[in-house]
């Protein structure tokens, strides 16, 4: 196992492409009009606009929380809870895509998922801030 020295600054990358990836997303979903998130997102053709606008919202909460509190040094363990709840979205993500055969994304979704596990493990137990 890597030391400490090492993990931590793997940690903050892992959790600054998380913080990208899900803002992004987030703010897509939030801001898109409904043709072109359709085109990009196409499992947005079965919800409803609340339920897309509501997983936006959590994507970029998540995608903040799993960023912010570490580098105010405000709460810094909601970060791991920021972490726990992207990685249950991405469960969910999983499922959707599955049942789409979208399989490449269900693929980036497992990835997600593994990066925000290593962060729930890395700052709770490895190197907690």
């Amino acid at each position: 196992m890597p030391e400490n020295g090492i993990m931590d600054p793997a940690l903050w990358l892992i959790q600054g492409l998380l913080a990208i990836v899900f803002v992004a997303a987030g703010v897509a979903k939030l801001l898109l009009p409904k043709e072109r998130l359709h085109a990009r997102m196409t499992w947005t053709r079965h919800c409803g606009q609340r339920a897309v606008w509501t997983i936006g919202a959590l994507d970029v909460l998540g995608g903040v929380g799993v960023l912010a509190p570490g580098l105010t040094g405000v709460a810094p363990t909601l970060a791991v809870a920021a972490a726990a709840g992207l990685a249950l979205i991405m469960v969910g993500a999983f499922v959707i895509h599955l049942r789409h055969a979208e399989y490449a994304r269900a693929a980036l979704t497992v990835l997600l998922f593994l990066c925000a596990v290593a962060v729930v493990v890395g700052r709770s137990v490895i190197v907690p801030h």
